[in-house]
């Protein structure tokens, strides 16, 4: 096992909301396409503003997502994909604001 260790950037712009992050696996039929990814096996893990959380993660490739439920409804980010390996992996959640489309979540590494 390794570790997942995401930090979210302290900033102001959603500093009262909490984000969620959601991970997930290769599914077990990776010739279908309807189960390339398999449910996500972490719904829901909570991380404040300025906060940082470890999460134990195989040492398959994943995908890790952060969401967020806002006063517009449920906003996320692009799914980062983490490398199949044994090290522990270092993210960072940073918040981008559009007036047109509203708040969306990145990671990106440390």
């Amino acid at each position: 096992m390794r570790r997942l260790i995401i930090t979210r950037k302290k900033s102001f712009v959603g500093a009262l909301i909490p984000y969620l992050i959601h991970f997930a696996y290769p599914g077990t039929h990776p010739d279908d396409p309807e189960s390339q990814w398999a449910p996500p096996h972490a719904m829901g893990i909570r991380i404040q503003n300025g906060q940082s959380v470890s999460i134990p993660i195989r040492e398959d490739r994943c995908a890790v997502v952060v969401s967020a439920i806002t006063s517009t409804g449920a906003a996320g980010g692009p799914a980062y994909y983490v490398e199949a390996g044994s090290g522990d992996v270092e993210l960072e959640i940073v918040t981008k604001y559009s007036i047109w489309h509203g708040s969306t979540y990145h990671l990106r590494p440390l």
